[in-house]
């Protein structure tokens, strides 16, 4: 039997970078290293959510 993080380490990741990117969110100023910063963040935000997204998909049709 998988222990509870080997099934649920990528929702752990991505509170992590939610967390992050609403952080960055939060302390957010018009700079360019800001800017370049909260894009970062936005595109790792969704790239980790496709990540889980396949990851629930895949566990439900395996059954795992």
């Amino acid at each position: 039997m998988k222990s509870w993080f080997s099934r649920n380490w990528h929702w752990l990741f991505f509170l992590l970078i939610s967390v992050s990117f609403m952080a960055g969110l939060w302390n957010f100023t018009l700079e360019a290293t800001a800017v370049v910063g909260l894009v970062f963040g936005g595109i790792g935000t969704v790239s980790v959510g496709i990540l889980v997204y396949y990851i629930e998909k895949e566990k439900r049709q395996t059954g795992d």
